[in-house]
Protein backbone atom coordinates (compact mmCIF):
# COMPACT_ATOMS: atom_id res chain seq x y z
CA UNK A 1 0.00 0.00 0.00
CA UNK A 2 1.49 3.83 -0.58
CA UNK A 3 1.52 5.68 1.61
CA UNK A 4 -0.99 8.92 1.94
CA UNK A 5 2.41 11.42 1.70
CA UNK A 6 3.74 9.69 -1.29
CA UNK A 7 0.37 10.24 -3.43
CA UNK A 8 1.31 14.21 -4.31
CA UNK A 9 5.20 13.27 -5.58
CA UNK A 10 3.81 10.27 -7.78
CA UNK A 11 1.08 12.45 -9.01
CA UNK A 12 3.56 15.29 -9.96
CA UNK A 13 5.81 12.41 -11.36
CA UNK A 14 3.19 11.08 -13.73
CA UNK A 15 2.15 15.51 -14.72
CA UNK A 16 6.11 15.60 -15.57
CA UNK A 17 6.09 12.78 -17.53
CA UNK A 18 2.78 13.30 -19.36
CA UNK A 19 3.86 17.13 -20.12
CA UNK A 20 7.63 15.72 -21.38
CA UNK A 21 5.50 13.63 -24.02
CA UNK A 22 3.48 16.35 -25.28
CA UNK A 23 6.79 18.37 -25.52
CA UNK A 24 7.91 15.69 -27.53
CA UNK A 25 4.36 15.19 -29.77
CA UNK A 26 5.23 19.59 -30.68
CA UNK A 27 7.13 19.89 -33.99
CA UNK A 28 10.14 21.73 -33.40
CA UNK A 29 11.57 24.32 -35.29
CA UNK A 30 11.61 22.94 -39.06
CA UNK A 31 11.36 19.58 -38.07
CA UNK A 32 7.30 19.66 -39.71
CA UNK A 33 8.64 20.85 -43.08
CA UNK A 34 8.39 18.61 -46.18
CA UNK A 35 11.79 18.19 -48.07
CA UNK A 36 12.42 20.66 -50.79
CA UNK A 37 15.08 20.91 -54.01
CA UNK A 38 16.18 23.87 -55.55
CA UNK A 39 14.15 25.12 -58.39
CA UNK A 40 15.13 27.83 -60.48
CA UNK A 41 14.72 28.46 -64.20
CA UNK A 42 13.71 31.29 -66.73
CA UNK A 43 10.77 32.66 -67.82
CA UNK A 44 9.74 33.70 -71.18
CA UNK A 45 6.73 35.09 -73.08
CA UNK A 46 6.60 34.58 -76.81
CA UNK A 47 9.81 33.20 -77.16
CA UNK A 48 11.46 36.80 -75.21
CA UNK A 49 12.42 37.07 -71.46
CA UNK A 50 9.78 38.30 -69.08
CA UNK A 51 11.30 40.68 -66.78
CA UNK A 52 9.39 41.12 -63.92
CA UNK A 53 6.85 39.74 -61.95
CA UNK A 54 6.08 36.48 -59.54
CA UNK A 55 6.94 32.60 -60.01
CA UNK A 56 4.38 31.04 -58.17
CA UNK A 57 4.50 26.64 -57.40
CA UNK A 58 1.89 24.69 -56.03
CA UNK A 59 1.93 21.63 -54.56
CA UNK A 60 -0.81 19.56 -56.25
CA UNK A 61 -0.58 16.75 -53.23
CA UNK A 62 0.40 19.30 -50.37
CA UNK A 63 -1.17 22.56 -51.23
CA UNK A 64 2.26 24.48 -50.49
CA UNK A 65 3.08 27.50 -52.12
CA UNK A 66 6.61 27.98 -53.37
CA UNK A 67 7.61 31.30 -54.84
CA UNK A 68 10.27 33.18 -56.59
CA UNK A 69 10.79 36.85 -58.44
CA UNK A 70 11.41 36.95 -61.64
CA UNK A 71 14.43 39.03 -62.46
CA UNK A 72 15.28 41.58 -65.20
CA UNK A 73 17.15 38.97 -67.81
CA UNK A 74 13.85 36.55 -66.98
CA UNK A 75 15.27 34.28 -64.29
CA UNK A 76 13.90 33.20 -61.19
CA UNK A 77 14.58 31.26 -58.07
CA UNK A 78 12.21 29.59 -55.77
CA UNK A 79 11.70 29.62 -52.03
CA UNK A 80 8.97 27.66 -49.74
CA UNK A 81 10.74 27.81 -45.89
CA UNK A 82 13.87 29.74 -46.61
CA UNK A 83 13.67 33.99 -47.14
CA UNK A 84 15.35 35.73 -49.92
CA UNK A 85 18.67 34.97 -48.78
CA UNK A 86 18.30 31.53 -48.40
CA UNK A 87 16.23 30.05 -51.20
CA UNK A 88 15.32 26.48 -50.56
CA UNK A 89 13.22 25.47 -53.89
CA UNK A 90 9.87 23.63 -53.74
CA UNK A 91 8.60 20.94 -52.05
CA UNK A 92 8.71 17.30 -54.13
CA UNK A 93 6.37 16.32 -56.56
CA UNK A 94 4.27 18.01 -58.98
CA UNK A 95 2.89 21.83 -59.05
CA UNK A 96 0.34 23.61 -60.80
CA UNK A 97 2.60 27.02 -61.96
CA UNK A 98 1.21 30.84 -62.27
CA UNK A 99 2.55 33.86 -63.21
CA UNK A 100 1.66 37.01 -61.47
CA UNK A 101 3.08 39.90 -63.76
CA UNK A 102 1.38 43.41 -64.24
CA UNK A 103 1.79 46.68 -66.09
CA UNK A 104 1.63 49.85 -64.08
CA UNK A 105 -1.20 51.57 -65.80
CA UNK A 106 -5.29 51.07 -66.14
CA UNK A 107 -7.30 48.35 -65.29
CA UNK A 108 -7.79 45.46 -67.50
CA UNK A 109 -11.47 44.99 -69.47
CA UNK A 110 -12.14 41.68 -67.17
CA UNK A 111 -11.17 43.07 -64.22
CA UNK A 112 -8.41 40.82 -63.50
CA UNK A 113 -6.00 43.39 -62.03
CA UNK A 114 -4.31 42.84 -59.09
CA UNK A 115 -5.25 45.98 -56.34
CA UNK A 116 -3.20 49.06 -57.29
CA UNK A 117 -1.18 47.38 -60.25
CA UNK A 118 -2.85 48.10 -63.34
CA UNK A 119 -3.76 45.33 -66.21
CA UNK A 120 -1.37 41.94 -66.98
CA UNK A 121 1.79 42.00 -68.52
CA UNK A 122 1.04 38.00 -69.61
CA UNK A 123 -2.17 36.13 -71.17
CA UNK A 124 -4.60 36.47 -68.51
CA UNK A 125 -4.75 32.48 -68.42
CA UNK A 126 -1.28 32.29 -66.72
CA UNK A 127 -2.65 34.29 -63.29
CA UNK A 128 -4.04 31.30 -61.42
CA UNK A 129 -3.12 27.69 -61.12
CA UNK A 130 -6.18 26.77 -61.78
CA UNK A 131 -6.02 28.40 -64.92
CA UNK A 132 -2.61 28.52 -66.33
CA UNK A 133 -2.67 24.69 -67.44
CA UNK A 134 1.44 24.78 -66.79
CA UNK A 135 2.77 21.86 -64.33
CA UNK A 136 5.86 20.79 -63.60
CA UNK A 137 7.31 18.12 -61.45
CA UNK A 138 10.19 18.86 -58.82
CA UNK A 139 12.85 16.20 -58.20
CA UNK A 140 15.50 15.75 -56.15
CA UNK A 141 18.65 17.77 -56.41
CA UNK A 142 19.05 20.86 -57.96
CA UNK A 143 15.74 21.75 -60.97
CA UNK A 144 16.16 23.66 -63.99
CA UNK A 145 12.57 24.32 -64.70
CA UNK A 146 12.07 27.18 -67.66
CA UNK A 147 8.28 28.19 -68.16
CA UNK A 148 7.28 29.52 -71.45
CA UNK A 149 4.45 31.57 -72.12
CA UNK A 150 2.82 31.99 -75.71
CA UNK A 151 -0.11 34.49 -76.80
CA UNK A 152 -1.87 38.05 -76.40
CA UNK A 153 -0.82 40.43 -73.84
CA UNK A 154 -4.34 42.14 -73.14
CA UNK A 155 -4.78 45.66 -74.14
Amino acid sequence: MISINRRPAIRRSVAAAAGLAALALLPGCGEDQLPTAPVSGKVTLNDKPLTSGTVIFESEKHGITARGEIQSDGTYTLRTYGGKKSPDGAVLGEHKVAIKAFQEGAASASGDEEPGVGKPAIPEKYLYTYDSGIVKEVTEGPNDIPIKLQGQVPQ
